[in-house]
């Protein structure tokens, strides 16, 4: 069960993880804090070094304009782009900069989505439709259009302009 120790080594390894959808039609994104929980296999992590690295990489991996993005490099089904893989870390996203700016603007987005997200009742749906309602709520409250702004201009991308595959 703990192939080449792949969940041992998740336990205590780190403080704060990025976890992020390996498929799907949109890229979704959370931070973990807790050392004792497990990532499945249909997700990614990644070993960050603060709340706010995970919480500006949450904002970018969360935006509408990383998923289009991202889509130029991905596989096609009947259903459009499938795998995120690690296709997202082709963007030219920089490091985080506690002494940037637009780098702060993203931290203090995601914290405004993470208690936005944080009142939506969860317990009755399944994670599609939970991710739903997180989204259609950022969007009524304007922070997705907000996150989404500033994740265009820090990646240097036009929406508009996205070349379609």
């Amino acid at each position: 069960m703990d192939y080449h120790s792949k969940l041992t080594r998740q336990l205590g390894a780190v403080k704060h993880r990025v976890v992020y959808t390996k498929a799907g039609t949109r890229l979704a994104a959370s931070r973990l804090d807790d050392q004792q929980q497990i990532v499945d296999h249909k997700l990614y992590w990644l070993p960050v070094r603060s709340k706010q690295e995970a919480q500006y990489l949450t904002a970018i991996l969360n935006a509408p304009v990383t998923t289009e993005a991202v889509a130029l490099y991905q596989s096609r089904g009947l259903y459009g782009g499938r795998d995120f893989d690690a296709y997202v870390w082709r963007l030219p996203i920089p490091i985080f900069d506690p002494q940037n700016d637009l780098h702060l603007r993203l931290v203090d987005l995601a914290d405004e989505a993470e208690c936005l997200a944080s009142e939506v009742d969860v317990c009755e749906y399944g994670f599609q439709k939970v991710r739903g309602l997180i989204r259609d709520k950022l969007q009524t409250e304007g922070v997705m259009p907000q996150i989404d702004e500033a994740v265009a201009d820090l990646l240097g991308i036009v929406p508009d302009q996205i070349e379609e595959r």
